[in-house]
Order: C-alpha cells, then structure tokens, then sequence
C-alpha cells in the first residue's frame, strides 16, 4: 500500500533536497552557501519549515516547501518577532490538493510556538488569493515601485510585451528624457561602506524613534543581510562632519537594471539626496531603469519624485496575518501607512 505524503518540519540533511526542488520549480540553481546564510545564519534565529514528504516516490522525496523567515520589527514603540513567508515550492503533480494550505498551518503552529506574534509577506495577486482561501490574511496595501529610466527604448521593451507598443513608448520616452532638466548628482560625503560598525546602531536608534513599523536595522542585522551575502551588493553611507552616520543606500545591479534594495536616512540632514545622486551616477551607464520600492508618503517619496522617479503599478502586496497579536498591536499592523518598507525587506533580492 502505498503510502500519502506527510507534511512535516526540516530534518538536517533535507537541504540537499530542497536545493533540488528549488531547481525544479524556479529552473535556477541555488547554492548550499546561500541556503545556510539565509536560513541557519539569521541573527533573528533558524528559518521555520513545513516540508512535503512523499515516502512512496524513488529519488527526491521532498515535494513541497514553505518557510517562515524570522524578523525582528519594531511596532508601537517595542521589538516584536514576526515571520515571513518565503519559498513556496510545489512539485507540479501535487499543485491544486490543498497541499499549500496544510503546509501553511504546519507553518503557522510553528511560528506560534517560537514566538512569532504576526505574519507577513510580499505576494502577486494570484498567490494572495490561494492565501486567503487558508487563512484570514489581510491585504493591507499595493507596494508602490518608482523607477527613473535612462534608456528609454530599452525600458520600454523590459516593462512591454508588445513590440510596437514598446517602440511607441520608447520614443516617447525619449523624447521625454530629452526634455527633462539634467540635476547635477551632488553626493559630497558618501562613502563606500566596508563594515557596519556601530555608528549604524547610532542611526537606527535615531532614525528608527520617526517609524511606526519597521524591520530593526542594527548593526548585527545589516552584516547579515547584506555585508554576509553572496549577491554584489553595492552600499553607501553618508557621513557628517564629526564622523556619524545619518544615512545609508544598498544598491544590486542585475540585467541592466538598478534595485535600490534598502535605504535610511535621517530626515533634518543631506543624506538621502547625496545618497541617491550616488546611486545615480553609479546605475546611469550601467542601467536603462533604476527603480525603488517606497509607500508614496513622506520623505523618501518625495525626495524620490524631485529627482525624476515616477510611480508605476506593482504586482506585489502587503498582507498581514495575525497569530498572537493583542488587539490594541494588531490596530498598528493593519495600517497600512504605519509602514516603512523596501525591496529588502523581502526575499525578492
């Protein structure tokens, strides 16, 4: 008799396994230094697991894979640990058999019993309706996209399915960027950032008091999301004259196109344009787009538009689900506009 496939947590050695999934599902190969960075190596602790396991099948038994990335967030003035959802695979014979579902309630006692009070995550329309259908997860908002582009052709045809319609828009663009006044990219002060020493725990225990909800970005937690990573990230700090630090900008460059992945700045000083001239200069012939998640409020958005970035729609979403959260936290999370997000925040980069 042949046996059904069980959900269950990670064994050591299910790596191997899930690396081989990660290949089927995604057809790119991830490596096993990469694997233990972003689930064994957190500072905020171990990844969660919820594994499909299919005993009667020869060769790879792992089916099916979610996990919960733990974070650590700072909501109504204390520091909160939350899970996000990253990583869900399913083979393609065991799609539509409520699997997602089961795994996500394996996922969610786990996340339960190592403390994690909320949920979160950044998925398309598509996977937010599969979501729903297992749990009362809140869409709380559109993640807003702004680029700026430098090649208008070449944005076009990258954004544009459509041949003609992306040679119209091109010229178009064109035309545009033509028109548009050139802002000299004065980035006096901005230095290349080697080592997060503790002048970044300096700036997040300033910057972070203007925040409502926001991912801890100290020292520990900046070293391992980007000094530790195996992506070429490039990252800036500004320095003021007595040598402290009152902002930072990450940058990733990949197929002609710029992700500024994440970005701190205090709000009474030059940081955040100086920053943002740097990431210009650095992406304008290397990139025909440089793009940045931002909600469109406040300071980031708006120094964002002074420099020529527009808004352009996004298919990925904020939601929110609740595992322990008292009533009066939960009314924090679900406002959308109490959020600071950026790509990095995600596992999208």
């Amino acid at each position: 008799m042949r046996l059904l496939p069980e959900i269950c947590g990670y064994k050591p050695g299910d790596e191997k396994e899930i690396l081989e999934l990660f290949t089927r599902v995604f057809g790119k190969k991830r490596s096993m230094e990469h694997w233990r960075w972003e689930n064994k190596e957190n500072p905020r602790g171990e990844s969660e697991f919820a594994l499909l396991k299919d005993d009667g099948r020869e060769g790879n038994r792992i089916k099916g894979h979610l996990c919960l990335h733990p974070f650590l967030l700072q909501a109504g003035g204390k520091q909160l640990m939350a899970g996000q959802r990253i990583n869900l695979m399913l083979d393609k014979e065991y799609r539509g058999q409520s699997y997602f579902g089961k795994m996500f309630a394996h996922l969610l006692e786990s996340g339960r019993k190592k403390g994690m009070l909320f949920t979160y995550g950044f998925p398309n329309a598509q996977s937010f309706k599969a979501l729903r259908k297992v749990y009362n997860a809140k869409e709380l908002g559109e993640i807003p996209r702004f680029v700026k582009f430098y090649d208008g052709f070449k944005a076009a045809r990258h954004f544009l399915g459509n041949r003609l319609v992306a040679f119209v828009a091109g010229c178009f663009l064109q035309v545009l960027l033509g028109m548009k006044k050139k802002r000299t990219a004065k980035s006096e002060g901005v230095f290349e950032v080697t080592k997060f020493d503790s002048r970044f725990d300096e700036l997040w225990q300033k910057a972070g008091q203007g925040l409502h909800v926001a991912t801890v970005r100290d020292s520990v937690y900046l070293d391992w999301r980007y000094g530790r990573s195996a992506r070429d990230y490039k990252i800036w700090a500004f320095a003021e004259e007595d040598g402290s630090i009152s902002g930072y900008l990450v940058l990733l460059v990949e197929k002609e196109i710029g992700h500024i992945i994440d970005l701190l700045a205090l709000e009474d000083s030059e940081a955040l344009p100086a920053l943002l001239g740097r990431a210009e200069a650095y992406c304008k012939d290397r990139c025909h787009t440089l793009s940045c998640w931002c909600l469109d409020r406040g300071q980031v958005s708006s120094v964002l538009q002074k420099h020529g970035f527009m808004r352009i729609r996004s298919p990925n979403r904020l939601v929110f689900a609740n595992l322990d959260c008292p009533a009066g936290l939960e009314e924090i999370l679900l406002d959308y506009n109490n959020w600071y997000i950026t790509m990095g925040d995600s596992d999208y980069k």
